[in-house]
């Protein structure tokens, strides 16, 4: 009995330091730390209609269905892929960005590994709903349209102690 308690001691105060990870932050391009290195390799938004070479892709609630998709690649193998709309390219959640998707990947349930995608759609009550999120009204964001805005991919270590951020241009229609 007591062989019984020690193990789940032990695996209580592993899940308990585990989840002390906290929501630290870094920013940068592979920034370090302890928990190692996290890298977003690649990063693209498929707007709802296509879009020319180097122009900003278009989410339209009337073309396709309103329906836009992100794409990712991140290192390492497990960590949580966060997304953000935000008036300007940098993260900060008194300006008021507004997180439309988070996800863990790398896990032996998860949807993602070190590549991903997520679908989305924007709708013509100017809400956003990405696959296993909550829908997200955005209607603070878009004071006109079209409206310019910045998605943002917050990537982060498994611990949530080091991450790296990536933000696209992207146009509300």
């Amino acid at each position: 009995m007591t062989g019984i308690r020690s193990i789940a001691a032990v695996t209580i105060l592993a899940s308990a330091l585990v989840a002390c990870g906290g929501g630290g932050s870094g920013s940068g391009s592979g920034s370090s730390g302890s928990g190692g290195t996290v890298s977003i390799d690649g990063f693209s938004v498929t707007g709802t209609s296509a879009t020319s070479s180097g122009s900003v892709p278009p989410i339209n609630p009337g073309v396709n269905g309103g329906q836009f998709v992100l794409s990712w690649s991140a290192s390492p193998d497990t960590y949580n892929a966060s997304f953000y709309l935000s008036p300007d390219n940098s993260l900060a959640t008194t300006s008021g960005d507004v997180q439309i998707a988070s996800i863990n990947c790398g896990l032996v349930v998860s949807r993602c590994d070190r590549n991903g995608t997520l679908a989305c759609t924007f709708d013509n009550n100017n809400t956003v709903l990405c696959d296993l999120a909550q829908k997200r009204n955005i209607a603070t964001l878009l004071d006109t349209i079209p409206k310019r805005l910045f998605l943002i991919n917050k990537t982060c270590n498994a611990l949530f102690t080091v991450c790296d951020t990536k933000a696209l241009e992207i146009e509300f229609q």
